[in-house]
């Protein structure tokens, strides 16, 4: 399953990637709250709050179906915190790696292809600050979600 995360990861954009998860989580919380359909939709959020006890009635604070909702939902924000605390620091190495690797210092006699290198360069340069800071800013929106 973690190669397959991976790989989806790469293909993906931030967003999707995020319904993949609420995707793939679907099978363990089909089990706990008997709500599968939805989750494989993509329409996870907010799902513990809106969920009903198979009977029918609005459940209570104190029900155990609620409880059992409101574990699951710590347990999927905890996990989107892990991953997105991960993406920042892979990032950031990638980032201390490629800051290592300097281009071409300019000069008045660079050719096309060097300064062609140079603005590759500063391009995955910005990117990879991009995805460092994107992934730290959602780990932190996450952590405050959860308190």
């Amino acid at each position: 399953m973690d190669n397959e995360r991976k790989a989806m990861q790469k293909r993906l954009t931030q967003m999707q990637f995020e319904q993949y998860l609420a995707a793939a989580a679907a099978p363990s919380r089909a089990a706990a709250g008997g709500e599968g359909s939805r989750f494989s939709s993509g329409e996870a959020a907010d799902s513990a709050s809106k969920s009903q006890p198979p009977g029918g009635a609005e459940g209570t604070p104190g029900d155990a179906g609620s409880v059992e909702a409101l574990d699951t939902e710590l347990a999927r924000v905890r996990q989107q915190i892990k991953l997105a605390a991960k993406k920042s620091i892979c990032c950031r190495v990638k980032l201390k790696k490629h800051l290592e690797h300097k281009p071409p210092s300019p000069t008045e006699g660079l050719f096309v292809r060097e300064q062609l290198a140079g603005r590759a360069w500063e391009a995955r340069r910005l990117q990879l600050e991009q995805n460092a800071e994107q992934g730290r800013e959602t780990a932190d929106q996450l952590r405050k979600q959860l308190q």
